[in-house]
């Protein structure tokens, strides 16, 4: 699975569960609420983390690239190529999603943490996952995920978070230096330590420096 990852050859675990789990069964069917549809509530959650999920990950795009260790009755633990993660969590949450008839008080956090050499523990690459799950599930009423450390809402995470990604990828390929992406990470720790500090004249110095043919690049 590291060999056959895109870039940097590891491999990663992706763990999620639903959240409020237990707000759910406790109140969530009202005065509706009985022992037969509360099992029937049950079932379908165990379905969709039993069934569908296996077919999730049997899927051409992620057939053979991840493995699904356990997928239970709200809950997975999955690992892979590294690169496959992040497509495969936002595709598991728009189907959760669906299943649940956008429901806004059924939702779903993940944490994905990537393992630091092909032949790292398992146990240990399981932990982490564990720790950025947790990290997703202190933001606000929780429905997110935590991706190299930074938790966030599902919609920043397929919509700037995913652009930014191109935004990158296109310039490696259009010749810029891979040295772009350490310079990147240099500033947002400048950026993080203090937001009116030197981080802004350090990404315009960057940016004048970059050899790229169109500086439109980095709009």
């Amino acid at each position: 699975m590291a060999k056959d990852s895109a870039g940097i050859k590891n491999w990663a675990v992706l763990r999620a569960d639903v959240d409020n789990l237990g707000k759910i069964f406790e109140g969530g069917l009202g005065e509706d609420r009985t022992i037969s549809r509360v099992s029937n509530l049950s079932s379908m959650l165990s379905m969709f983390f039993r069934g569908w999920m296996k077919k999730i990950c049997e899927g051409e795009e992620y057939k053979d690239k991840v493995y699904a260790i356990y997928s239970g009755g709200d809950d997975h633990f999955i690992v892979g190529s590294w690169d496959r993660m992040p497509e495969l969590g936002k595709k598991i949450y728009a189907d959760f999603r669906a299943f649940t008839c956008r429901n806004p008080n059924i939702t779903l956090s993940a944490g994905i943490t990537i393992a630091p050499s092909e032949k790292y523990p398992l146990y240990q690459a399981a932990d982490l996952a564990r720790e950025a799950l947790d990290k997703s599930k202190g933001l606000e009423e929780k429905d997110g995920i935590a991706f190299l450390a930074m938790p966030m809402k599902w919609d920043m995470f397929s919509g700037e978070v995913t652009k930014l990604k191109e935004d990158l990828k296109r310039l490696l390929e259009a010749g810029v230096s891979r040295a772009l992406l350490q310079k990147l990470y240099v500033i947002h720790d400048e950026y993080e330590s203090d937001r009116y500090g030197r981080w802004r004249w350090l990404l315009a110095y960057v940016i004048a420096r970059t050899e790229v043919s169109d500086k439109k690049d980095f709009q």
